[in-house]
C-alpha cells in the first residue's frame, strides 16, 4: 500500500453496487481472483487488492465496493460478477463516495466520505 508522506493527503473513490439480495461468496471467489489479484477470504466478504490503492470487496449480502478502481476496470468487474449471480429483478444499485488518506490524522467518517491515516486491508474491511 502506498504510504504518503506527512502533511500529504490522497482521495480515492469508492463505488458500491448493490447486485443481488444474498451472494455464494464461493462462487465469487476464483472469478474475483481472475479478474487481477490475491484474493483474502473472510466469513462474510472477500477482498482483492487489484494494484497499489485499488481494492474491491465482495460482501455475502450482495455487496461489490471499489477503491480507488478506474471507471473502464470497475465496469469490467462488475459486468463479470453479475454474469456469476445471474439475471436479476432489478439493476444494480450505486452510490459513490470518498476516501482521504491523511497520514496525520485518526480515522473519521462524515457524510460523504471517511478519513484514515493510511489505506491496508484492514482499513478497507
Amino acid at each position: 500500500m502506498g504510504n504518503l508522506a506527512p502533511g500529504t493527503q490522497k482521495t480515492l473513490s469508492v463505488h458500491a453496487f448493490a447486485i443481488a439480495d444474498t451472494v455464494a461468496l464461493k462462487k465469487f471467489e476464483s472469478t474475483l481472483s481472475e479478474c487481477g489479484g490475491p484474493v483474502l477470504t473472510g466469513k462474510t466478504h472477500l477482498i482483492s487488492t487489484l494494484a497499489d490503492d485499488q481494492f474491491v470487496v465482495v460482501h455475502d449480502f450482495g455487496a461489490i465496493v471499489f477503491f480507488g478502481v478506474p471507471d473502464a476496470r470497475r465496469k469490467e468487474i462488475v459486468a463479470t460478477l453479475i454474469g456469476v449471480v445471474g439475471a436479476q429483478p432489478r439493476p444494480p444499485l450505486e452510490e459513490t463516495f470518498n476516501v482521504v488518506i491523511d497520514p496525520g490524522v485518526e480515522a473519521e467518517s462524515g457524510f460523504d466520505r471517511v478519513v484514515v491515516p493510511m489505506v491496508s486491508e484492514k482499513w478497507i474491511e
